[in-house]
């Protein structure tokens, strides 16, 4: 994994799209229709965390740019319940912040962790990451050889996706195509 993948053009992998991309997309919490304004609302409140960590609670520049993009979003704009709490800062002012903007800020990024989960998830990058996770598992051995009962084999796929650090697939049969592919199961 040498390069980071970008976003924009990491290709769609037939069978990490099959496995992965209908249980990763189907959250409740991906929503990459607002990505841009999440980011956006992320942004401001990274903004005053660093000015509460570098300027000693004193609104910077940037906190000040971060507030003038942020104050005109509403929860149309990012897919929220109600409209984002943003409080207005002025460079060099003092700076408040609330429980109900550090919840905000919590929500924000989960919805942005779920988003692009999604989106990378039937990815070149995502494709090697999960082959060289299964690889490296240390109980690889032992689950080399699949049931030949469906179920079994279905249920033992799913397993081997959680361990590994992934959801149970949409498609095990995808999961089994990648797997013997690369030698991980027979």
């Amino acid at each position: 994994m040498t390069s980071s993948p970008n976003i924009h053009n990491a290709g769609v992998f037939p069978e990490m799209n099959s496995a992965f991309f209908p249980v990763y997309s189907g959250s409740k919490r991906n929503d990459v229709a607002h990505l841009d304004e999440m980011a956006v609302l992320y942004r401001y409140h990274k903004e005053i965390r660093n000015s509460f960590m570098h300027s000693g609670g004193r609104a910077s520049k940037f906190a000040e740019d971060a507030w003038s993009n942020a104050s005109g979003l509403t929860r149309a704009d990012v897919g929220g319940r109600r409209n984002p709490i943003v409080t207005q800062v002025a460079e060099g002012q003092r700076i408040t912040c609330s429980m109900e903007q550090a919840s905000d800020l919590a929500a924000v990024i989960i919805r942005l962790i779920h988003s692009i989960d999604a989106e990378l998830s039937s990815s070149a990058y995502a494709e090697r990451y999960f082959l060289h996770a299964w690889n490296s598992w240390s109980e690889l051995a032992k689950y080399k050889a699949l049931p030949s009962d469906p179920i079994q084999r279905d249920r033992r796929i799913a397993k081997i996706c959680r361990k590994v650090g992934f959801v149970a697939p949409a498609d095990p049969a995808a999961v089994i195509t990648l797997g013997r592919s690369a030698g991980l199961v027979t």
